[in-house]
């Protein structure tokens, strides 16, 4: 484990302290050194692509990074920018062109601490992407889905499904009639 203050840590290594830090729940952090023109992958996908303060200033060598994802064309691609004091006047050259050139959506973050922290929050709201709370849980009762199995039967309506249900019983006993 690296402390959160190292510099000559692997790109993922503040992330991993992060998540490691603040438990953040059924996240495991793997590192691979091939992953291409993408820096990291919160899901299968999003492509991430970090951009430091440095690579920032000279921004030629991440035209061509860029222009590389945007020709694969799998992922959908996010940037996220080091903006800092020192950076913010080449920064919107490089909003333009990843915005309008490309179609990425870029992120200005002020810091390393604080891409790690958004970085963290993409994994854990994309690994819960299915799940969402506001929706009211469907219970289904199971004569209600009897009657809309039977209301599927051709020729039988609302109310001739459920006399057949309420005289038989049961699923079986129709089907086993139905057979005679």
């Amino acid at each position: 484990m690296y402390p959160l203050d190292t510099s000559l840590q692997p790109r993922g290594g503040k992330i991993q302290n992060y998540i490691t830090l603040y438990k953040v729940s059924n996240v495991q952090v793997l590192f691979e050194e091939n992953l291409g023109v993408v820096d990291f992958f919160p899901s299968s996908k999003i492509g991430v692509i970090f951009i430091r303060e440095p690579e920032l200033v000279s921004f030629s060598g991440q035209k061509k990074k860029l222009a590389k994802l945007r020709k694969a064309n799998r992922v959908q691609a996010i940037v996220l920018a080091e903006k800092t004091p020192t950076s913010s006047q080449y920064y919107p050259e490089v909003q333009k062109f990843c915005i309008m050139d490309l179609g990425f959506n870029i992120i200005p973050v002020p810091g390393q601490n604080e891409a790690a922290s958004l970085l963290a929050q993409m994994v854990v709201s994309e690994s819960h992407m299915n799940a969402n709370p506001f929706l009211k849980k469907r219970t289904y009762r199971v004569d209600e889905a009897l009657l809309t199995t039977i209301r599927s039967i051709p020729g039988l309506g609302g109310v001739k499904a459920r006399t057949l249900l309420e005289h038989f019983g049961s699923m079986k006993i129709i089907y086993s009639i139905h057979r005679l």
